[in-house]
């Protein structure tokens, strides 16, 4: 019989179980598959962040902040390429992609560093862009 309390392994003649001091009556559990205990512990998970399904590794907006930095440098890239007022897009989408990692840093705890630091580079090529476009016209 076991602790209806505790599940505690007990003999026919106790009348407290021994572990918690519960007292045992008829309603005793009968011999069945013991509680997990020290002498007979559950299987523990070697890998406990895999396949549990209350955890992420990822959050959603990780990949979508990684998109939006790579094409916020790519916007401002093409501006170099002659491409005029391209860069004014890049600088928009490089201010979202460091909005979605910050706001990801806050609400989950963990964020895209790549994200981060293409939404910082796509943005800080659009402001080159701008300030090289200002030197080029004042220099004329």
């Amino acid at each position: 019989m076991f602790c209806s309390k505790c599940g505690h392994s007990l003999s026919e003649q106790d009348k407290f179980c021994p572990e918690c001091g519960t007292a045992v009556a008829a309603e005793a559990v009968p011999q069945a598959t013991p509680l997990p205990s020290e002498a007979n512990p559950l299987p523990q998970n070697p890998f406990p962040f895999v396949n549990t399904p209350s955890y992420s590794l990822r959050s959603p907006m990780m990949i979508a902040t990684l998109v939006v930095g790579i094409i916020s440098i790519c916007l401002s890239a093409l501006n170099y390429m002659g491409i005029p007022y391209v860069h004014l897009g890049g600088i928009v989408l490089g201010i979202i992609a460091i909005s979605l990692a910050s706001k990801d840093k806050r609400d989950v705890g963990f964020y895209s560093k790549g994200g981060l630091v293409t939404g910082i580079l796509g943005l800080s090529l659009g402001v080159l862009a701008i300030i090289i476009g200002i030197l080029l016209a004042s220099a004329v």
